[in-house]
């Protein structure tokens, strides 16, 4: 249930369109204010500020932030549905064009939707190319791995050590066994055999 956003005055259009870049009627109108990461996206955040006594869910003198993007649906068709999400047709988080780049829907719908076009992509977000279509990179995961072992030393040794130790140690002692059942067969014979005879 997202936030129902109140009546907007005409300097706060006027001061919500200044951070919107709008270079043609079809194209993404890329918003450039503060902007909040959710999800691993970033979503454009637009304040309203109200002074006086407490108006609604305005605590006095606080300022909320709105998502961006649903301000801008809002502002061009002037109906929004608190439970309904909003998709982006054009894949751009931060596109404010309502017109044509926009839907309400469901949040299944809208997660149904990131998921397919995820897994079409034939290549990862860092351009590799990916062998399964839903599976994280394995490129990105060794660089990944590479990276945090370069940041923490210490760290990526200690747990070296305690793998190899583990894996060493059960190696050691299969070897040892190996070794020892290899010595009493010799001098003793196969286990319900008799010893050898010399």
């Amino acid at each position: 249930m997202f936030k129902r956003i109140p009546e907007l005055t005409s300097d706060e259009i006027r001061r919500f369109w200044s951070q919107v870049e709008q270079p043609s009627q079809n194209s993404c109108w890329l918003w450039h204010g503060p902007t909040r990461t959710s999800h691993g996206c970033k979503y454009g955040v637009f304040h309203i500020f109200r002074e006086g006594r407490k108006r609604g869910f305005f605590r006095e003198g606080h300022k909320q932030g709105f998502y961006a993007h649903r301000v801008a649906y809002w502002l061009i068709h002037r109906k929004l549905d608190n439970g309904l999400t909003i998709d982006h047709s054009c894949v751009v988080p931060l596109c404010m064009n309502a017109a044509g780049h926009m839907e309400q829907v469901t949040q299944s719908v809208n997660s149904k939707r990131i998921y397919e076009r995820r897994a079409d992509r034939l290549t990862c977000k860092n351009g590799h190319p990916k062998t399964e279509r839903a599976a994280p990179c394995a490129v990105c995961r060794r660089e990944y791995a590479k990276r945090w072992r370069e940041r923490h030393p210490e760290r990526a040794k200690a747990q070296q050590r305690k793998y190899y130790f583990r894996g060493g140690g059960r190696a050691k002692r299969l070897a040892r066994d190996a070794a020892f059942r290899a010595e009493w067969r010799g001098e003793r014979g196969r286990p319900g055999e008799n010893p050898r005879q010399d």
